[in-house]
């Protein structure tokens, strides 16, 4: 008898059915990781946002209603972002601002950064 050469039909699936379970426990991990990337740059860009908040405070005696006002470029200019910024001042005494990243397009996760520097959202 002769020997056939190549793999068995059996040996075939074992190899889809192995890749598949690692690619299973990969894809998890991978969206995870990049997840985490989106959001340290929303965290970043938030700090900025309060760091040119306190800039236009000091030049100006009050917090910017509107992200255009600050000295940055403008965050929401990207076309391929994955959060939109925006800032609000709240007129209490002292005065205060907040400034929000909203993940696009499910408006979750919301991280949000106060004048003290706090940021409160999914960490």
């Amino acid at each position: 008898m002769p020997q056939s050469k190549g793999f068995t039909l059996i040996e075939l699936f074992i190899v889809v059915i192995i890749l598949g379970i690692l690619v299973a426990i990969a894809i998890p991990t991978y969206v995870k990781t990049i997840e985490k990337g989106r959001a340290g740059e929303a965290l970043s860009t938030l700090r900025l946002i309060q760091v040119e908040e306190k800039r236009f405070f000091a030049r100006n005696g009050s917090f910017a209603y509107d992200i255009n006002d600050l000295e940055m470029e403008d965050p929401n200019g990207y076309s391929e972002r994955y959060f939109e910024y925006s800032v609000h001042e709240y007129l209490t005494d002292p005065p205060n601002f907040e400034a929000r990243a909203e993940r696009i397009p499910s408006k979750s996760p919301l991280y949000i950064i106060h004048k003290d520097g706090v940021i409160s959202g999914p960490m």
